[in-house]
């Protein structure tokens, strides 16, 4: 009586070890999934750099191979230098990056006052005899 028992307990587990894979393999599945879109966003290059910096200052340190954009508010340098190196095909020494802060603005028609919006620079820092055209 024991062998009958026991093929109809083999039987059963070894569809409970069936079942337990097929969920195993669909929870790696889900966790997959789930890592995909838990990275960060993919930003292209592009998007990084917004436009150049033109002032009086920005101006005088083209000269010197020192040129200023504005970029994204979560930019870091390398993103910025890879940028760079993509946009205009140079290779920049050092990039510098700093945050400049919102300011309260009053409105010249209506007097009313309203905020302009902060943001961040990146200063970058060219090999002597490496330009970029930007004007």
């Amino acid at each position: 009586m024991m062998a009958i028992f026991s093929k109809k307990d083999e039987k059963k587990e070894d569809s409970k070890a069936e079942k337990s894979l097929e969920s195993k393999s669909k929870k790696k599945e889900k966790k997959e999934d789930a890592k995909q879109v838990a990275e960060p966003k993919n930003v292209r290059l592009n998007d990084i750099i917004i436009s150049p910096r033109i002032t009086e200052k920005a101006v005088r340190l083209m000269d010197k191979g020192v040129y200023t954009f504005e970029v994204r508010k979560d930019a870091n340098k390398t993103e910025v230098a890879k940028a760079i190196k993509d946009i205009y095909g140079v290779e920049p020494l050092k990039v510098n990056i700093s945050k400049y802060p919102s300011k309260t603005k009053r409105n010249f028609r209506t007097g009313k006052l309203g905020k302009k919006s902060g943001g961040k620079k990146a200063i970058v820092y060219l090999k002597e005899g490496d330009k970029i055209s930007i004007i």
